[in-house]
C-alpha cells in the first residue's frame, strides 16, 4: 500500500468503533479540559471545571456509546 508524501494515514485497530480523548484545554491555569470523540456525529466539548469534570463527561460519553452498541445487539464479532 502507498501512501503520498504529505498526507498523514490513520490506521484502525481492529475492531475498534470511536476512541474519546480527554485533553487539557486553553491555558494551563485555567484548568479546564477537552473531551474529543473520533466519531463524526461526535462534537468536541468543553469543560471549565478541569479534569474532574471532563473525567465525568468522559465516563457519561462512553456509555452512551456503550447503550448504543447494546441496543444494536452487542459487540460486532471481531470487536
Amino acid at each position: 500500500m502507498a501512501v503520498e508524501a504529505g498526507t498523514q494515514q490513520e490506521e484502525r485497530v481492529t475492531g475498534r468503533v470511536w476512541t474519546v480523548r480527554l485533553d487539557p484545554y486553553g491555558r494551563p491555569s485555567a484548568g479546564a479540559a477537552r473531551l474529543s470523540c473520533s466519531r463524526p456525529a461526535c462534537a468536541d466539548q468543553h469543560f471549565p471545571g478541569g479534569a474532574a469534570a471532563g473525567r465525568k463527561a468522559a465516563i457519561g460519553h462512553v456509555n452512551t456509546h456503550l447503550a448504543r452498541i447494546r441496543e444494536d445487539g452487542g459487540p460486532r464479532g471481531e470487536a
